[in-house]
């Protein structure tokens, strides 16, 4: 069935034709070499003219057994001693050799685990990696790596297979489940950040779910259950209709109708969503691990700069996300406060970006980052935005408890033009600003004390949340969204150049 999907897109499928490419990560591993049939090497790709290869997907887990070391890289270059490899890998090769190909990329195998160097040179090539593979095995239904690519299958997802016999005397068969399977159910793959990326770069996906297989490519999505794909939703600055992952919500027709800046920011700001419920194992991958998307992204985006996961031409509205669930800080620096990447947890971009008749009003600058390692697109270690617009200074304050008596929702507060204490005479909502969603909920904020807040106004109703530093610097602490009615309260705010790191 596999190789005939893949007969089927290479033959019948000019656009997944043209992407095809004969480059080689650095290094692969070669499945056809020698005898057993369970014997295979790694190989640098220098020394190879052309060849096809497969990429495979895949949850480490809490251990990867075999890695690529600085240590044994001669002797993988002799011999790979299958039995210790995970129980997914081990199936990854034997899909490979089944399919007539003969070299194989796995992470864990082909980039040297313990050399900071290698991994950084390694991962920044990922977009390309995937990319260019003839086809990626996503082990999509296993949570690590011991658990393999054939699963056992849920019994009620058994098919039968019956026997039919058409007028012209044909015979064939047709296999029948007793229930419906789902193409979109949320496999463990689409559970972890790296996968992502993978997902949506490659150029074939062949992915053996919980209950059946199914393929994707570039025109057309086929599973064992025959259920075709619920959206043909293209994304600008991809190289596919955005299927990999959980899906969108339907476009609204005036999205559809915008100008290419627009849809660039709308696949921008759904991958960003998608990407930030995921779980990374370590959380400096945060940058590293969508860097791919970003890379390949820029294609699409001439004159653009990529600024800690935010376009520098999206700004300054993609400012203004905002965590969806509680959020935490990690402990050590991973990017600057105005960038989602700074906190755990999924964010989202405040909807209404695509409104051309909202008005902006800040400037920015000047931007800038330093990249941590050797992707351009990766990791960083500093950051900074000069800003300028009008700044008041507020105050946000828990001011509602539960039934039970402790604060209803410390991370969305309310916002007072004073820090003068409230008294029932003084109509108190009728003094409220609006909202202010802080990124991280503070523990040692009491119930009804106020805390000094920076309002820097990004749009009519939005602004950022800030806090001064000691050397006159500011950093982000959530967003602001005021009340229609209230707005006027900037009218009157000093128009000042700040610097956010």
């Amino acid at each position: 069935m596999v190789k005939e999907w893949i007969n089927c897109c290479l033959s019948e499928h000019s656009s997944c034709r043209q992407s095809r490419s004969w480059s080689l990560p650095s290094r692969v591993i070669d499945v056809a070499w020698g005898e057993p049939v369970n014997k295979a090497r790694l190989v640098v790709s220098a020394n190879i003219n052309r060849a096809s290869y497969a990429a495979l997907s895949y949850c480490w887990g809490d251990h990867q057994p075999e890695r690529l070391t600085q240590a044994n890289l001669k002797q993988k270059q002799s011999n790979i001693r299958f039995g210790e490899l995970g129980k997914t890998i081990q199936d990854a090769i034997e899909i490979t050799r089944e399919l007539g190909l003969q070299y194989l990329w796995v992470d864990s195998q082909c980039i040297v685990q313990d050399s900071l160097e290698d991994w950084q040179r390694e991962s920044a090539n990922m977009a390309d990696v995937y990319a260019n593979a003839l086809i990626t095995i996503q082990a999509s239904g296993a949570s690590h790596s011991r658990v393999g690519c054939f699963i056992a299958r849920p019994e009620s997802a058994a098919p039968a297979m019956l026997k039919f016999t058409t007028d012209d005397e044909s015979q064939g068969y047709v296999f029948v489940r007793p229930q419906e399977i789902s193409h979109q159910k949320d496999e463990e793959l689409a559970k972890r950040g790296w996968t992502l990326q993978e997902s949506l770069l490659a150029t074939r996906i062949l992915s053996y779910g919980t209950d059946q297989i199914s393929w994707e490519c570039t025109e057309a999505f086929w599973s064992e259950a025959g259920i075709p794909a619920a959206s043909d939703m293209d994304f600008l600055g991809l190289p596919k209709p955005m299927r990999a992952f959980r899906k969108p919500a339907e476009l609204p027709p005036d999205v559809r109708e915008e100008d290419d800046a627009v849809k660039l920011a709308v696949t921008w700001s759904h991958i960003v969503q998608d990407y930030t419920r995921r779980r990374l194992t370590f959380g400096e991958d945060k940058l590293p691990a969508i860097s791919g998307i970003a890379k390949h992204m820029l294609r699409t985006r001439p004159g653009d700069t990529y600024l800690a996961g935010i376009w520098r031409n999206d700004m300054p509205v993609f400012l203004l996300w905002a965590p969806t669930n509680n959020a935490r800080r990690p402990a050590s620096y991973r990017a600057p406060s105005w960038s989602w990447a700074s906190v755990d947890g999924q964010v989202s971009i405040l909807e209404g970006f695509n409104d051309s008749s909202r008005s902006i009003h800040c400037q920015v600058l000047e931007a800038g980052t330093t990249r941590a390692g050797l992707d351009p697109l990766g990791g960083v270690s500093s950051g900074y935005l000069r800003l300028r617009g009008p700044l008041k200074q507020a105050w946000r304050m828990i001011d509602q408890l539960n039934h039970k008596g402790v604060p209803e929702e410390d991370v969305v507060q309310f916002l007072y033009p004073t820090d003068s204490p409230l008294l029932p005479s003084d109509r108190p909502f009728l003094l409220k600003l609006g909202l202010c969603q802080v990124d991280i909920a503070d523990v040692k904020q009491s119930f009804g004390q106020f805390i000094p807040t920076c309002c820097f106004r990004i749009t009519d109703t939005n602004a950022l949340a800030l806090r001064q530093k000691p050397d006159g610097t500011f950093e982000r602490v959530g967003i602001i969204i005021l009340d229609d009615q209230k707005t006027v309260w900037f009218d009157n705010g000093e128009v000042r150049l700040i610097t956010v790191v």
